[in-house]
This record gives C-alpha cells, structure tokens and sequence, in this order.
C-alpha cells in the first residue's frame, strides 16, 4: 500500500499543479460558489446585467470570466478587446453557442449567405431609391401580427440559459409529455410561426415564390428588422425628448440645407450634424446591450459575451457616456464608430446593420424636417406628441409619403 501511495501522490500533485497552473492563466473574475455546478448564478442580476458587467470590469479589467452551471463565459467589456478578438481573429471566435432551442425554431447557415449577399454596404444602397413595394399595410394586419409573435418567439428562444435544454443539449430528445420538457411545447410553437411567416405571405400571389431559402430569408429579414429598427426608432424619440436642442440643431441644419422637400438618403453627406446625432442615439441607449460569441482558445468552448452597453458607456472612450451629445461624432476625433458596437463584431455582426442605419437616419431627417417633438401635456395615452413645425410641412408628407 505504501509504495502505490508513493507514486498516487505525485500524479495527484501533478495534475492538481497543471489544473490550477492553466486555471490562472484564465481571465480573473467574481469567485464562483463552491455548490456544484451554481457558479456564479447568484451573482447576476435578473435584469440590466450588462450594468453588473460593467462594475466587474472596472473591478477585474477588460476580460471577466465567470462560471454558470458548469460552464465558463468569458465577458469583453472594452472596445479595443472586442476589435481584437471578435473582428481581428474572427475566424477563432465566432462559432455560434449550440442554443438547442433557437436551432429548433429555424435553421440559419444558409438564410444568413444569403441575407448578407443582400445586404452588403454596397448592395443596400440599391435599395435607396425603394419607398413602397407590392403590399399595403392595413391597422392590425394579419402578416404584421404573425411576424410581431414569431419575432418574440425568436427571441426569447435565443436568451442565453433561458432553458436548461441550452445547457444540457440532450434533453432535446426528450418527448414534449414528460414533466419537465415545456421548451418543447414552446419550441414547436415557435416552429409553427415560423413557418407561418415563412409561407403566408407568399400564399397570396398567384405567382408566389417556392424556394425554402428565398421564403426564409424574407421571413427573418422582416422579424430581425421590425424589432430592430423599431426599437432604434423608439431610441431616437426618446432622445429627443431628452434634449431638446440637439433637436432643434439638427432641425436648422435640415432648413440650411435643404427647402421644400422631405430629405433623402442622398443629402446624408451634407448633413454632419444629423449624422452625429443617429451615431448619438445608437450609442446613447443601446438596442442590444449584450452580444453573444462562441470558442474562446483558453479554455476552448467558453462562450464569450460582449458587454456592448459598457462599451457604448466606457468613460474612458466617450466623455461623459451619459449625456445625449453628438457633437462628440463632429470632426475627427477618433471615437469608435457606435454602430461598430450596436450591430457586433466579425463575422457575426448583423447583417442588416447597413439597412438600419438607412432606415434610422431617413426616419430622424424626415421627422425632424416636418415635426418637433415634445413631452405630451397629457401622459395618457401618448408620452409624447409631434407638432406640425410649419404649415408646409404637412403637404410635404401628403405629396411624399
């Protein structure tokens, strides 16, 4: 007995020094709890987490690594270390998590080509001249409302940890009656709206388009998009609200430069002072306060969120990051472009980011040119209202829109 515990004992401290030698090379971050596979649970909040995110960057550094049932995920807080590793060495970090229950609502790999074949900086500006095609919009319109329940299915399906099934991928083979396995009611919900939304629009034309692919990508296109632009239009009036004379300085420089017609994605390069304020707005409250990322190389299969709120709010790159100001984005001061941090990194960046940023600097010129926005004198039911800023104004959306 006494020779075999002579050579268990060096194997013993052997490993134990290469097991905690590796672990000190990881990033430092909050201690995890010593109940088996808890990690880190208790630390992080419900709600606003990227706010938690931000404290223990300025506690631990750019990089924090935390632990949540048995496995690791390693969080960016600063722009120069998401650059680095989720656009330099993108070919390294940016496989997908698993997410079992996303991938049981749709498949992606070949939609996402396609989307961004369509959808380059370059080919988006083909689509300048497109105001309205093919499908007029009625209140409460049946293909609005199946996109509106598919969008939510989408994304709560895609929440990290939102279902134990993302954690532990082989409970996708259990059947949907046992007590337990509820993700699979919701996920064969989300699958039908899918392929309502896939397929009810073109139902209606005569010569309506049978491609999978093509029927696909339409359907994602509209549910990433609705949700995206909208909340980005949200953004925009509330900042407006919030300051009243970055309104009213982007409002001049639309009566300096343009007269009597609505603005367009052509007069973009004349208007700076606008542009710095669309820039302002994504920065300001962010759409997507976190980013998800895949593979980081120590250890590998730790999954890596991007803590974009921080960045859009990093004192250290924006001064003052909680003040409304785009006169921060005039001249060249070499601040990170904010639409580089709203729409991620590398290869899995957004590929309608460039269709956003249309969409959102055509709806803030076309509404500051007609409206001023203000608080409501009356909360209910509207938290603001939009005044007609000149009588021309409204003949100028009659004739245009």
């Amino acid at each position: 007995m006494f020779p075999s515990l002579l050579f268990a004992v060096p194997l013993i401290g052997g490993w134990l020094y290469l097991h905690y030698s590796k672990q000190s090379r990881y990033p430092p971050g909050p201690r995890p709890s010593l109940i088996p596979l808890v990690g880190n649970l208790f630390d992080i909040p419900k709600t606003q987490q990227w706010k938690t995110f931000s404290d223990w960057g300025e506690q631990y550094g750019d990089l924090v690594m935390i632990q949540l049932m048995g496995k690791k995920i390693c969080i960016i807080n600063t722009y120069n270390a998401a650059q680095a590793l989720l656009t330099v060495k993108s070919s390294i970090y940016s496989d997908r998590p698993a997410m079992p229950m996303v991938n049981e609502l749709q498949s992606y790999a070949r939609q996402r080509k396609l989307f961004d074949m369509g959808f380059s900086a370059r080919n988006t500006s083909r689509y300048h001249g497109i105001i309205n095609l093919g499908y007029s919009i009625v209140e409460d319109d049946p293909f609005v409302r199946i996109a509106q329940q598919a969008q939510l299915a989408m994304v709560s399906a895609a929440r990290p940890g939102a279902y134990l099934v993302d954690l532990f991928p082989v409970l996708k083979y259990i059947p949907e009656w046992l007590p337990g396995a509820s993700f699979q009611k919701v996920a064969r919900e989300g699958r039908e709206l899918s392929t309502k939304l896939q397929t009810k629009p073109f139902a209606t034309e005569q010569d309506s388009e049978h491609d999978t692919d093509i029927r696909a990508v339409t359907a994602v296109m509209y549910a990433t998009a609705a949700d995206t632009i909208f909340s980005s239009v949200l953004t925009f009036i509330l900042a407006m609200l919030h300051a009243p004379e970055a309104q009213k300085a982007a409002q001049d420089e639309l009566d300096r430069v343009i007269s009597h017609r609505l603005p367009g994605l052509d007069d973009r390069t004349q208007l700076p002072y606008l542009n710095a304020l669309v820039k302002e707005a994504l920065r300001w409250e962010l759409v997507i306060p976190l980013g998800v990322y895949n593979g980081y190389v120590i250890p590998a299969g730790t999954t890596i969120i991007a803590n974009q709120w921080g960045m859009a709010h990093d004192p250290g790159t924006y001064d003052q990051p909680y003040e409304f100001r785009p006169e921060r984005f005039l001249g060249n001061h070499g601040l990170p472009d904010p639409a580089s941090i709203a729409f991620g990194w590398g290869k899995r960046a957004c590929p309608g980011r460039y269709l956003a940023e249309d969409a959102l600097f055509l709806f803030a010129a076309m509404t500051l040119t007609c409206f001023t926005i203000s608080p409501a004198s009356r909360p209910v039911p509207f938290p603001c209202s939009f005044a007609l800023r000149h009588p021309k104004a409204k003949d100028l959306i009659d004739n245009n829109l």
